[in-house]
């Protein structure tokens, strides 16, 4: 048995399983057992998220379940999921409200092989591991983090609240790959009390379909969680969390960061390092920046910014760089912080002084 434990910020979280039938012996002994008697707490019911969506259904999540919440903003949830003769725990207590939340992440794996002959999972000693430990550590780190044990039930959208009724609505923006359309970004539009909070984001990778799910309310807050879904390339199905408020919308809107005037449209650099940014869009309901980027004189990719978590967030379409972008008064810098490829180096900025008159 190992655990791994992080500390990341995050604006969303994706969880994939296959299921296998061996070990749901220890899961389905758990639904049934008081974490501690003592305490008179008992696991959380298991929620499905697809239950509204008569297009997708996820066969590879088991066991997903909403902990509770805390009075600032956080989240706490679980997931059991199988994939490949390993049974895994996940468990997040997230802030979906906050751009600068931290997040509690960590998970702990159980080889589906070695198992008694009732199919319980055992520890490198032969014994057998009681998963009730494993859930009553986690119920101890939502205490620390203020998590109440609260319901908030599961329900269709569009989001009711406070007798007004606040309408969802999703778009797509999709780019044709290989004969494949492809979504390259999704925006979500919040109507509520006469507002329209609009969150834009990226999707990289082959990701065929975005869609809605379902939403719980916030017991403490007047905050929406938005269940959402995407299948992306290989039959695979993924699920992921998007929170809003009600009175100040999404976290990125909340912020300070603007999209750059449309004074930036151009080419910066020189000839052998430059980026040339085509298009600037920063419409009420589509904000998104098209630019080519000529790298280091031998790489060459298209890419796009969006506002995301407060920051104005770039991906290549083919390249696998993602960073952030700034924009000064007389130059442009690009920040990479993630690359597939041997020559852009994690960590590494690229400053564009001075625009290029042509």
């Amino acid at each position: 048995m190992k655990r791994v434990s992080l500390f990341i910020a995050l604006i969303a979280i994706a969880v994939l399983a296959a299921c296998s039938g061996k070990g749901r012996n220890d899961a389905q002994s758990v639904q049934e057992t008081d974490i501690d008697s003592a305490q008179e707490f008992s696991l959380p019911p298991v929620v499905d998220l697809f239950q509204f969506n008569n297009d997708y259904s996820s066969p590879f999540m088991v066991d997903y379940r909403i902990w509770g919440w805390s009075r600032d903003g956080k989240v706490a949830y679980s997931v059991t999921g199988h994939d490949g003769g390993i049974t895994s725990l996940y468990f997040n207590i997230v802030d979906y409200f906050s751009a600068d939340s931290q997040a509690v992440n960590y998970w702990e794996n159980f080889d589906d092989f070695n198992t008694d002959e009732d199919g319980y999972h055992l520890d490198e000693n032969g014994n057998r591991i009681d998963f009730n430990d494993i859930y009553r550590d986690f119920y101890n780190i939502c205490i620390e983090q203020g998590i109440e044990f609260v319901q908030s039930g599961y329900r269709r959208l569009p989001i009711v609240h406070n007798n007004r009724t606040n309408n969802v609505n999703l778009a797509l923006a999709k780019q044709e790959m290989d004969g494949v359309d492809i979504v390259e970004s999704y925006t979500v539009i919040v109507e509520a009390h006469g507002e329209r909070f609009v969150h834009t984001a990226p999707q990289e990778g082959y990701t065929l379909d975005a869609f809605l799910l379902g939403y719980f309310l916030s017991p403490f807050e007047n905050r929406a969680l938005i269940a959402m879904g995407k299948s992306v390339f290989g039959g695979y199905i993924q699920d992921f969390f998007l929170g809003c408020d009600l009175d100040i919308g999404f976290t990125a809107m909340a912020g300070t960061v603007a999209m750059p005037p449309q004074s930036y449209v151009g080419k910066w650099g020189d000839e052998y390092k430059c980026l040339t940014i085509w298009n600037i869009f920063d419409d009420e309901d589509y904000k998104e920046i098209d630019f080519s980027w000529y790298i280091l004189g031998e790489i060459s990719a298209m890419a796009h910014g969006f506002i995301e978590e407060n920051k104005i967030r770039f991906y290549t379409r083919e390249e696998g760089i993602s960073g952030t972008m700034e924009f000064h008064e007389n130059s442009i810098l690009l920040a990479v912080e993630k690359s597939e490829n041997p020559v852009i180096n994690v960590g590494a900025t690229y400053l564009y002084s001075g625009k290029i008159d042509e």
